[in-house]
């Protein structure tokens, strides 16, 4: 029988960005029979953690975790009604609160997730 495994990916402050472990392959947080309900469930937690922390500290540069950011900031002006510069989402950006909706519509452009699918054999 096959399982499907959420894992939390491990990141590590080096004193300047959190960095994902490089041996780490993540810790276990959920499991599921059924890959489509994993894979959604990862999903609404990779929605959720960018909302609650600044996406930036994940990185040297916005770039690196944005990967157009005028299309993203564009994007997520018309989202929220009001403009957002891409100086704005340099240091210290957490995601505005927004609807899963909205959350797809820009997500694509967010090169950083937090949570991944693992499928095991088991008994």
């Amino acid at each position: 029988m096959k399982y499907y495994i959420i894992q939390e990916i491990g990141f590590e402050y080096n004193d300047e960005i959190y960095q994902q472990n490089g041996g780490d392959n993540g810790t276990p947080t959920h499991v599921y029979k059924n890959k489509a309900v994993a894979e959604k469930e990862a999903e609404k937690l990779n929605f959720e953690k960018p909302q609650s922390e600044p996406i930036c500290q994940y990185a040297y540069d916005v770039s690196d975790v944005i990967s157009d950011v005028y299309a993203f900031t564009t994007k997520l002006s018309e989202i929220t009604g009001k403009t957002v510069t891409e100086e704005e989402i340099e240091y210290d950006f957490t995601l505005p609160k927004m609807s899963f909706t909205d959350f797809n519509k820009i997500k694509d452009y967010i090169d950083l997730n937090f949570y991944q699918v693992v499928e095991c054999d088991g008994d």
